[in-house]
């Protein structure tokens, strides 16, 4: 399971209602949202910076792997993704390598060997 889908989940989670008699002033766990950073000039710095600001997640505008491996060692345990916008010989394999936890497509631009690569989450884009 990828860490997008695990702080997804994490997130998600609410707390069981408690058993019994109990205070009226018991704390209920609130959600947060996850803040994830789009980086449109992905570098490690900026994606550093991003991750300490708290960012929840990194989501780069690159499809090279070598840049993608150098923000996945800066950020070390926040998950990273890609967007891509169409298939120009993107190698998915090369990303997932990287250390790219999931990748963001458009539903209708995507290739069908993109949605079979196994081990990176996908997010579909939706754009209205």
């Amino acid at each position: 399971m990828s860490m997008l889908v695990q702080k997804l989940k994490s997130i998600a989670e609410s707390a069981d209602p408690a058993m019994g008699f109990r205070t009226a002033s018991a704390a209920t766990r609130t959600r947060r949202p996850l803040l994830v950073a789009r980086l449109a000039h992905p570098d490690a710095m900026a994606a550093k910076a991003a991750a300490d600001a708290g960012a929840d997640v990194i989501l780069a505008s690159t499809a090279d792997a070598k840049t993608v491996a150098s923000i996945v060692e800066a950020v070390g345990s926040v998950p990273c993704g890609v967007i891509l916008d169409k298939d120009e010989g993107i190698d998915l394999g090369a990303l997932k390598e990287a250390g790219c936890d999931f990748v963001v497509i458009s539903p209708c631009a995507a290739p069908a060997a993109w949605l079979r690569q196994e081990g990176l989450s996908k997010v579909a884009r939706v754009i209205p």
